[in-house]
């Protein structure tokens, strides 16, 4: 499982989930952005998107994820899940409740059948749809037909198993605290879901906002919304550390 690396090689180390599809050398954009705030950015790819033999599942990204973090001497971490990345950003704080201080979820896709309920946007229904008939041709064709690379595709199609067959199996009951920053009316993440999703968390801090919607962000080029996210989580591990 590959994991890239970003930002401040002796900073803060935060876990970064890309959306679906999405793999971990994606971020290049936010390299300057999380140097500046001290922040060693970690993004994994999900394994199924270089290995067609793996199966999806929760287990498999989280498990590859603290083996990595093990390997590399890194005994804390932060996890931060952006869109269809939050529920794997979430599964790591369940999976490792010593290694993973807290967990932010960014215009996360919350809990999969809220998500499917609630949704508007019509790219992402056209896709649920699909996916719900398990027709793996139509969704090749139609990822195909708005530019999306087969390999991409398919490993969006191994998500959505993970989301879809796995999630609703496990119990969602994080200790560590939850930060979610997330757009009031967002049609491609609705915040029912999200609320779903965290239902059973002890602390959730709520920042809903204009500019952690999957347009606003799309339309930033200077990543302001994570800016706030990494500011955080400076100002989090400063406090853990005496005021240091």
């Amino acid at each position: 499982m590959k994991h890239y690396e970003l930002g401040d090689s002796e900073g803060i180390p935060a876990i970064l989930h890309f959306g679906s599809p999405g793999c971990g050398d994606s971020g290049a954009e936010l390299h300057e952005l999380a140097t500046q705030f001290g922040i060693r950015l970690i993004c994994p790819t999900r394994p199924w998107y270089d290995d067609e033999g793996v199966s999806p599942s929760f287990e498999a990204v989280s498990r590859g994820t603290i083996n990595y973090l093990e390997a590399k001497g890194i005994d804390a971490v932060h996890a931060i899940g952006g869109s269809g990345g939050g529920p794997f950003a979430l599964h790591l704080a369940l999976w490792d409740g010593s290694k993973v201080k807290d967990c932010t979820l960014l215009a996360a896709m919350g809990s999969p059948r809220e998500f499917a309920d609630h949704v508007r946007s019509p790219y992402t229904r056209r896709l649920l749809e699909i996916f719900h008939g398990r027709d793996y041709q139509a969704w090749q064709d139609t990822m195909a037909g708005w530019g999306v690379s087969k390999d991409l595709a398919r490993g969006a199609w191994q998500d959505f198993i993970a989301f879809y067959d796995s999630w609703p199996k496990m119990e969602l009951r994080a200790a560590q605290p939850i930060y979610v920053y997330h757009g009031s009316d967002d049609q491609n993440a609705p915040l029912e879901a999200v609320r779903a999703l965290t239902k059973h968390a002890p602390l959730v801090e709520w920042n809903v906002m204009d500019a952690a919607d999957h347009l606003a962000m799309a339309k930033d080029p200077a990543n302001m919304i994570f800016a706030s996210i990494f500011q955080g989580i400076a100002d989090r591990r400063a406090v853990s550390m005496g005021g240091m």
